[in-house]
């Protein structure tokens, strides 16, 4: 077994600061690139393309309000025993295993619960779980592989 996977294992990393990400800006422009292309091509007459137009505009600004208005991770603290979830309002998280998370080389998607008082959408308020992600260029390299194996090994099957 590599020395590096052993530590991963042993270690308690952080608290790690997270930085800014572009990867939330490139995905709305996507979709919205995409959305104006089925549009374009969708064969509806000039009309109603101006309708679906200003529709498409509508609900991307009220998504990119949300996502502005959503809670964050601020800082993060991990080991194989647990998780220490910083959000940008001050709370603390602590999620423990199996972990409920989607792992990617990109990104990493936690879901912990609810933070009190913050359901915006209904399924939060139903279920009491909300996810938190974390992408690839807001921490170092080396902590991001760290979480994605801690998180992968003790994943919820």
């Amino acid at each position: 077994m590599p020395n590096s996977f052993r530590t991963c294992l042993s270690d308690v990393v952080g608290p790690i600061e997270l930085r800014p990400s572009r990867w939330p800006l490139s995905l709305y422009l996507l979709a919205i690139s995409l959305a104006s292309a089925a549009i374009a091509i969708s064969g509806l007459t000039l009309a109603f393309q101006a309708v679906a137009v200003l529709a498409m505009v509508a609900l991307a600004r009220h998504e990119w309000r949300l996502w502005h208005r959503r809670l964050r991770i601020s800082a993060l603290r991990f080991s194989p025993a647990l998780i220490e979830v910083f959000l940008s309002n001050g709370e603390q998280l602590v999620v423990e295993p199996p972990y409920r998370c989607l792992v990617t080389s990109r990104f990493i998607a936690l879901q912990v619960p609810s933070a009190k008082g913050k359901a915006y959408f209904l399924s939060k308020a139903l279920t009491g779980k909300m996810w938190l992600q974390v992408f690839d260029g807001q921490i170092e390299k080396m902590n991001f592989c760290r979480l994605r194996r801690v998180l992968y090994l003790q994943r919820q099957r």
